[in-house]
């Protein structure tokens, strides 16, 4: 047991330090996140143990504000919904959205992805992958 705890430590580390993200030198802020984001979600609910998925686009402005339009699906139907929020990213590229459902968001490479776990709701887990729709676009160019 003690060894296979140490190899799952070992690796966790190794995959830490090697992880697309904060290089040396790199920080994110607030402006990290900026423009629209292809998401994806999935969720399990442990008392029922129904599962959803959810698909949708969320917008960034870059100054700490969210909103989106997600379609999410269970086996008790589809549903439509356009939620909005705050955020805020830390230097290390981790932060938080709320504020209706907490979570704690970890950006990868610059911007261009987002992982996402609900923090505030013991009853379920819920994950989201958020990918920049249009990478190439710098928050600079203004149409």
């Amino acid at each position: 047991m003690k060894r296979t705890i140490a190899s799952l430590f070992t690796l966790a580390t190794s995959l830490v330090l090697t992880a697309p993200g904060v290089q040396a030198g790199e920080t994110c802020s607030n402006a990290t996140l900026e423009g629209s984001y292809a998401a994806k979600q999935s969720a399990f609910f442990f008392e029922d143990r129904q599962q959803e998925s959810g698909l949708g686009v969320i917008t960034f402005d870059g100054k700490g504000n969210w909103s989106g339009a997600v379609t999410f699906v269970s086996q008790t139907g589809v549903q439509r919904l356009t939620p909005s929020g705050t955020y805020a990213v830390n230097p290390d590229c981790t932060g938080f959205a709320g504020p209706s459902l907490t979570a704690d968001i970890v950006i990868i490479d610059g911007g261009k992805e987002v992982y996402e776990i609900i923090t505030s709701r013991a009853d379920r887990v819920v994950t989201w992958t958020l990918k920049k729709q249009f990478p190439e676009r710098h928050h600079h160019e203004k149409d």
